[in-house]
């Protein structure tokens, strides 16, 4: 049995959700706005609970100066973070109602094992999960939809905790004081891609692959992230390297996550744009670069996913997307989300 617990303050309260079969999807839900309640209803029914893992952490003080370990490394990696604040600090009700938690389950539950998650986080992970379902009829009762969100998140510290017991979860902050923060595990590949455009926002610069993974296609410009390297300066070393050309305004414009059936990691792109072009582009071993009306590009000759995403882009929009292709590049599922203007 695995257990996930989403925490809020005192009027919202706790979502829980359970996983007791052998497969990653709940099949129990359940709310309160008091934690002995939450305690009882899991004596009910999950009474040898092997991992729960809560989305506070298990106090709402921390002793040490300076910030927790865990979230300095969860706010590195490009998440918001609510900070746990020292001992003579203010404190956040919703974490007090947590340490609240921990305690009674901890008291409850001896051989449980307790964690923090971070369900933010998992949620990036889970295109490595693809058996992962939740089951509608679980979300019944009109009342229950303004609790949506508050159940995903325990959903996602459920999987969490179930990952945890088959050695397949990440952590943030592994020596923090108060423990580290979980979440799923998603191996990938992080990279770059730039598109330059004329002053007039009329032309892009798209490039001819000419070699290696896409060759054929037309794209931006891009690659691997280097050991020590920033993602801004990655995105305009690989430009100078593919179309000897150097652009100083580079703004990020997006994030695009691809998965790919029988492949156990992620492909990760930061999208760029600029206009400050400095130099003249020029043929490369690895590009053929050329200059295109953004009204005319033929979306054919490109990856199948750029027709979805790439207009907002060049339309001044900022965008999130995540796209699942199969061995032939065809696209089997996707959504996008504009996050800007």
């Amino acid at each position: 049995m695995f257990i996930g617990i989403d925490v809020g303050g005192p009027a919202k309260g706790f979502h829980v959700a359970l996983i007791s079969g052998p497969g990653p999807s709940p099949d129990g839900l359940f709310q309160s706005k008091e934690a002995p309640a939450v305690v009882e209803y899991l004596s009910k029914h999950a009474a040898s609970p092997q991992i729960i893992a809560i989305d506070a952490p298990p106090k709402s003080t921390r002793r040490r100066i300076e910030t927790r370990a865990a979230e300095r490394e969860v706010r590195s990696a490009g998440f918001r973070v609510l900070w746990t604040p020292p001992e003579e600090g203010q404190r956040q009700p919703w974490m007090e109602n947590g340490a609240r938690l921990w305690s009674l389950l901890k008291k409850a539950f001896p051989t449980a094992q307790i964690v923090e998650a971070f369900p933010t986080a998992a949620s990036r992970g889970l295109a490595l999960h693809a058996s992962a379902s939740l089951d509608l009829r679980l979300l019944t009762g009109h009342r229950v939809r303004k609790h949506y969100m508050d159940f995903l998140d325990a959903v996602l510290a459920a999987l969490v905790a179930k990952t945890i017991s088959e050695g397949r979860a990440g952590l943030f902050g592994p020596d923090d004081e108060l423990g580290p923060i979980y979440a799923l595990a998603a191996p990938r590949l992080r990279l770059t891609l730039v598109f330059v455009l004329r002053r007039d926002g009329q032309d892009v610069l798209l490039g001819e692959k000419k070699r290696g993974f896409g060759a054929g296609y037309w794209n931006g410009f891009g690659g691997k992230i280097e050991a020590g390297e920033s993602v801004p300066q990655a995105a305009r070393r690989e430009l100078l390297e593919e179309a000897g050309i150097d652009c100083d305004d580079l703004r990020a414009r997006g994030r695009l996550l691809f998965s790919f059936e029988g492949r156990q990691d992620l492909m990760d792109v930061t999208v760029f744009t600029g206009q400050n072009l400095i130099g003249q582009p020029r043929e490369t071993d690895e590009m053929r670069p050329r200059w295109i009306k953004a009204s005319a590009i033929d979306y054919d000759q490109m990856w199948p996913d750029d027709r979805y995403w790439l207009p907002r882009v060049l339309a001044g929009r900022d965008i999130e997307a995540y796209f699942h292709l199969d061995a032939n590049h065809n696209i089997l599922l996707h959504n996008i989300i504009d996050i800007g203007p």
